[in-house]
């Protein structure tokens, strides 16, 4: 995490911190420097806020007032101490609002609110804080669905009627985002004409297709491609052990199906995951977890076996990907 405040410093050195934020929350001061940026902004011209913040996470620090007061109700003391960090996080974000309502900014504006991986769940490690994505599996650093899926909404004035207020169980991908908002950087007359008239000229554009209510194209998503070890020197620990130096994996979403494929062994039986994967399958002598995510959506079951037909088309499409991926380590 960068928490620098020094924007030249390009050199990896410490945070550095001024005297007038010392005793203050993290929280408070993202929501603070958010707030200011919309205050000051010059509503003549285009602004992008990406607003990152750093809780709910490790170290569990939430504010004392936001345990007792707020989240006495939750009886587990790590859950409810989780919780203060989300309600603290939750004030902040209607802050945000509220400060583009002020500016007059709201009504012109377009908000995702999301995040980057689900909860960790391995108690043994660092970074265990309480969170939970039940019922899916597992969760963060791994690839099953508690680990990738994650709350996420859009709001904005343009949206339809037939649209607002309900839920899109298309595949979506955190690239979909940045494309959507390419498109919402044109003036304010042409997206309010494309939002009200359906207008979409590329089928690519699969967030900004779901926000007119129009199917997404989107059917595959490459979740993770390795094709060579890291250094040794760029291994991390997570938990109680080191986490395998794996190569020559992939993990790839295709329609209902999702496929692990590779030398993944060593992984489905290291402290990064809740339990041991479910028995690995060979097809064509390499290891795979193969998952019917329509019938079996909290993954329990290999189906490599039944389906070793959609493994090789799965595995098909990685090797693809693989022609294009980067084998240099950049440190």
């Amino acid at each position: 995490y960068d928490f620098h405040f020094d924007y030249n410093n390009k050199s990896g050195s410490e945070f550095t911190e001024p005297d007038d934020h010392i005793g203050i929350h993290s929280t408070d001061l993202f929501t603070d420097a958010a707030v200011k940026r919309i205050q000051d902004h010059d509503k003549e011209h285009p602004l992008f806020l990406y607003v990152a913040y750093t809780a709910p996470h490790s170290p569990l620090e939430p504010q004392e007032l936001m345990v007792t007061n707020r989240n006495s109700h939750i009886d587990d003391i790590t859950r409810r101490r989780y919780g203060a960090l989300v309600t603290h996080m939750d004030d902040g974000f209607g802050q945000i609002v509220s400060a583009l309502q002020q500016s007059e900014l709201y009504e012109n504006s377009v908000i995702i609110f999301m995040s980057d991986n689900g909860a960790a769940k391995v108690e043994s490690c660092w970074d265990y804080v309480g969170g939970s994505n039940a019922p899916y599996r597992d969760g963060k650093f791994t690839f099953f669905e508690g680990g990738i899926k994650s709350a996420a909404f859009v709001w904005s004035p343009w949206l339809s009627d037939s649209v607002r207020g309900t839920t899109n169980n298309a595949l979506m991908h955190v690239v979909d985002v940045h494309a959507c908002l390419l498109l919402l950087s044109k003036d304010k007359g042409t997206v309010t004409q494309m939002f009200q008239h359906g207008k979409v000229n590329d089928g690519e554009f699969h967030l900004y297709r779901a926000l007119h209510g129009i199917s997404s194209s989107r059917n595959t998503i490459l979740h993770n491609i390795v094709t060579t070890s890291l250094p040794e020197d760029k291994n991390f620990k997570y938990c109680t052990a080191t986490t395998p130096l794996l190569q020559n994996y992939g993990v790839i979403r295709h329609g209902k199906f999702k496929l692990f494929y590779g030398e993944i062994e060593q992984w489905c039986i290291s402290d990064v995951i809740q339990s041991p994967c479910p028995e690995l399958v060979k097809v064509n002598s390499t290891p795979a977890l193969l998952f019917d995510l329509e019938t079996d959506p909290y993954e329990t079951v290999n189906v490599a076996g039944a389906y070793p037909g959609v493994v090789e088309l799965l595995a098909g499409m990685i090797a693809d990907f693989a022609k294009d991926a980067v084998t240099e380590w950049v440190a």
